[in-house]
């Protein structure tokens, strides 16, 4: 139980350290910024829709960091619930009657 609780951890923090790690949103910023038309002067309503565009974009692309957390999160729950004992551990400690006569 704990190997595999290590291992959903392992794999979530490695998910989320490539999520992180990812130039996905330099990318999407110059991808975005390309949209808008050359010139000194660009008008307020493209480059607020090109703002949009790229918030939406970003925020679809980070909801990937869901999957990761959640396994970190059933790892830590996992490794934190404690060991149940085995019935065959249990019948083979002595009574505290028998040690007493």
């Amino acid at each position: 139980m704990r190997i595999l609780a290590y291992s959903l951890m392992f794999i979530g923090f490695a998910g989320c350290l490539a999520v992180g790690l990812s130039s996905y949103h330099h990318t999407a910023w110059i991808w975005h910024t390309q949209q808008l038309k050359e010139g000194e002067n660009i008008e307020r309503e493209a480059v607020e829709s090109e703002m949009r565009a790229l918030s939406l974009d970003l925020n679809e692309r980070y909801r990937i960091a869901i999957l990761p957390a959640s396994l970190i999160l059933i790892g830590g729950i996992l490794n934190g619930t404690p060991k149940k004992e085995s019935k065959t551990k249990r019948h083979r400690q002595p009574s505290k009657l028998a040690r007493k006569s």
